[in-house]
């Protein structure tokens, strides 16, 4: 199998073989787990390997209920997200009948350059 992955200058990067290297060290960042994905807990003791994980997400994601959704009832989906639209500014009609407009940005100073 061809190699995925390149460097800058194009040379093939076998990561397969990288991460079998170097999977005992804690990846960066703060999601405490080794470059194999175990979870690790204080000093870098692994407490759930990777398979633990995918086991016990599979078995969650196994009792999940499922429901069969209408893809055709469009006009229901859109009365539910409605509410969240943006809506629209109102002018206001002042006295004399005129609509107030939308004032105008702030003004802006000049920059001068003096040099």
């Amino acid at each position: 199998m061809p190699p995925k992955h390149f460097s800058a200058r194009g040379q093939p990067i076998d990561m397969d073989r990288l991460r079998n290297i170097h999977g005992d060290r804690k990846a960066i960042g703060n999601a405490s787990v080794n470059a194999r994905g175990d979870k690790l807990g204080q000093g870098g003791v692994i407490l759930k390997t990777q398979e633990q994980i995918e086991a016990e997400w599979a078995a969650a994601r196994a009792k999940m209920p499922t429901r069969p959704v209408d893809i055709k009832s469009q006009d229901k989906i859109e009365a539910a997200l409605a509410h969240l639209a943006p809506q629209p500014k109102m002018n206001v009609p002042l006295d004399d009948g005129m609509i107030d407009p939308i004032p105008a940005a702030a003004p802006r100073r000049k920059v001068i350059d003096r040099d």
